[in-house]
């Protein structure tokens, strides 16, 4: 059996406020996540991984989507809150566009992403298919660093500055006395 294609979906999802016109929208985002390793060397795969799930857990995750250009994005800086900044009004698709791109760029020496498929409660829960046939935004933004940014203001760390934990159950067992007194069931 080869395992030069090996390939894997992963599902996550994320909630999200949504910035349009004058409304704040509460939203949650399902992504699924294509893609297939470019070397055989897991732990450069792991660290791949790592790094897709950090980005979606601590920048994604509770963060406000809003238009780079948007009247209310002022109010934002004042808060802690990240802010994940689009060129055009976000929609499901759109977002799926930047999320491919950063996800890419993020995983350029370590993982190849083929596809994202995003849907939101918003959107009605319509799944918008994203793939390297479908992109059609080229700019030096934010989308296309390799580092935690999701807009072109805010100061990022850098990934030498981010600490990834491993969040995998690891149980030791320890050895204990035995008491003889008492029945297994």
């Amino acid at each position: 059996m080869s395992t030069s294609n090996r390939a894997v979906d992963w599902p996550t999802q994320f909630k999200s406020c949504l910035v349009r016109d004058n409304f704040i929208y509460p939203n949650q985002y399902n992504v699924t996540v294509s893609m297939r390793p470019n070397d055989l060397d897991s732990d450069l795969v792991k660290i791949g991984f790592k790094r897709l799930k950090y980005f979606v857990n601590n920048y994604l995750d509770n963060s406000v989507i809003i238009k780079q250009e948007h009247p209310l994005l002022t109010q934002f800086i004042s808060i802690k809150t990240n802010t994940v900044q689009t060129p055009d009004e976000p929609h499901d698709h759109s977002l799926g566009i930047l999320l491919f791109h950063k996800f890419s760029s993020i995983l350029t020496n370590y993982i190849d992403i083929t596809q994202i498929i995003i849907d939101s409660s918003i959107g009605d829960h319509i799944k918008y298919t994203v793939n390297t046939g479908n992109q059609n935004l080229n700019s030096n933004s934010w989308w296309n660093n390799s580092t935690v940014e999701t807009n072109d203001h805010d100061i990022f760390p850098d990934w030498d500055d981010v600490k990834i934990q491993n969040t995998r159950f690891e149980p030791k067992v320890v050895l204990g006395g035995k008491n003889e007194n008492r029945s297994i069931r």
